[in-house]
């Protein structure tokens, strides 16, 4: 297995892409999934800052005891969760309000999202004085952040769906990919194959104007002038055997009329040359 994919660039880059694209989405997906709850629940966090600070002028206009329906009004606030009054020595008191008959230390109010108790909580604290008394007071306001727990809980069930997709479209984009990639690269690796066998009957695809495009110029270019050379190179050498043929055949000519000559002169080539040159002492 890891053998073919080495020898196959197709599913190299098949698998690299898919691999890119699955794990870039991933890293999209988990930057959403921390980043959105954070900055929404900044968002209400800065909500709540903004209508408590207005709350507090409200209520450091009146005596501290007619302050009761201004916090039943706030209190149901939906992203108000509770709150709590301290004095300067840390002790907390009853809140002013006229919602408990028993005047409860701790308000709670059925704020959207409250029914979890995992929902995360988020609470500032602010100084305030009442109309009448020198006294300041620490006020200790937790609102309700549901939507943020509701917001994660999104993110954890589109995963399965978005993990899928995420899947589907990685292995669809990588196999298109691949294909636009090594098909050209293929079809040129088959091509030089063919040249380093002297076959030159085929012509690349000159429409691209990328780098795949100039290289399928240049090796049309180069089949030409090879195919071009090596006709020449084989025209010449046709007419070296043609001529070669042709001096083989007159040498055979001369060499049959001196055989012929040679019979004619002397009944025996032996005795013809020995009377011609005398023999020597050797």
């Amino acid at each position: 297995m890891i053998k073919k994919i080495k020898g196959s660039l197709f599913i190299k880059v098949f698998i690299t892409t898919a691999i890119l694209l699955t794990g870039v989405s991933f890293l999209v997906y988990l930057i959403l999934a921390w980043y959105t709850p954070k900055t929404y629940s900044n968002t209400l966090n800065a909500t709540l800052d903004e209508q408590t600070k207005i709350f507090i002028s409200e209520i450091s206009q009146m005596p501290m005891e007619e302050t009761g329906g201004i916090f039943d009004n706030f209190l149901d606030y939906q992203n108000v969760d509770r709150m709590e009054l301290f004095e300067e020595n840390g002790n907390r008191i009853n809140l002013p309000t006229e919602r408990s008959a028993d005047n409860d230390v701790v308000i709670e109010t059925k704020a959207w999202g409250n029914e979890d108790n995992n929902a995360p909580i988020i609470s500032n604290s602010y100084t305030v004085s009442f109309l009448g008394k020198n006294t300041n007071y620490t006020l200790v306001v937790y609102g309700a952040a549901g939507q943020v727990a509701e917001l994660q809980r999104a993110f954890q069930k589109v995963f399965p769906l978005l993990a899928f997709i995420v899947f589907c479209v990685s292995l669809v984009t990588g196999w298109i990919f691949s294909h636009l990639i090594t098909k050209p690269v293929l079809k040129i690796s088959r091509i030089s194959k063919e040249m380093s066998e002297l076959q030159f009957e085929w012509q690349l695809d000159e429409q691209r104007t990328d780098e795949l495009g100039i290289l399928a110029k240049s090796l049309n270019y180069l089949s030409q002038k090879l195919n071009v050379t090596l006709n020449d190179l084989q025209a010449a050498n046709r007419k070296v055997f043609v001529s070669d043929a042709r001096h083989e055949m007159a040498y055979q000519r001369r060499l049959s009329r001196h055989k012929a000559q040679y019979s004619l002169d002397c009944d025996d080539g032996i005795e013809y040359s020995a009377c011609l040159h005398e023999p020597t002492p050797q």
